[in-house]
């Protein structure tokens, strides 16, 4: 009975995940917040450009999700508010000086733990594998979900 146990995909992807965001988050330990880095990043790449709506459709996520993640950023003084002149029903968000002073350290430890997936990025097969797998994924059915990760807890 040495029969190897089966292990589905989601699992191994999802130990992915959380290992992923473990490295992250011990790599930025030293910035102020506990999750949301990378709304932070956008904000901070698309300052002054970017709506709540529009950061919705960019982290794919739903609006109430994202509404509590900038609420959280602005409460801990990373970005702020301000009206578009464009449109006074639409509110942009901005990065604060103090969250301008964490940009570049966010940035550079995403693309250090990105490079420990470099065996996905370096090998365009298993690349393009995985992007057809997500395209397939997306035309199944099945409910969009959300990970919440509002507090990170050693299991060790």
């Amino acid at each position: 009975m040495n029969q190897e146990m089966y292990i589905p995909a989601g699992v191994i992807l999802g130990k992915l995940t959380k290992r992923y965001i473990s490295i992250l988050t011990e790599k930025l330990q030293h910035v102020p917040i506990e999750r949301n880095f990378y709304p932070l990043l956008i904000i901070g790449q698309k300052s002054g450009e970017i709506s709540q709506n529009e950061l919705v459709a960019l982290m794919d996520s739903d609006k109430v999700s994202v509404f509590r993640m900038v609420d959280y950023l602005e409460k801990e003084n990373m970005i702020y508010k301000n009206t578009s002149n464009d449109d006074k029903r639409c509110q942009l968000l901005f990065i604060s000086e103090k969250g301008k002073g964490y940009l570049n350290d966010i940035e550079k430890a995403f693309k250090e733990v990105d490079t420990l997936f470099n065996v996905i990025s370096d090998n365009p097969v298993i690349a393009q594998q995985l992007h057809q797998l997500m395209s397939a994924l997306e035309k199944e059915p099945g409910q969009n979900i959300s990970l919440y990760y509002d507090r990170l807890t050693n299991n060790k």
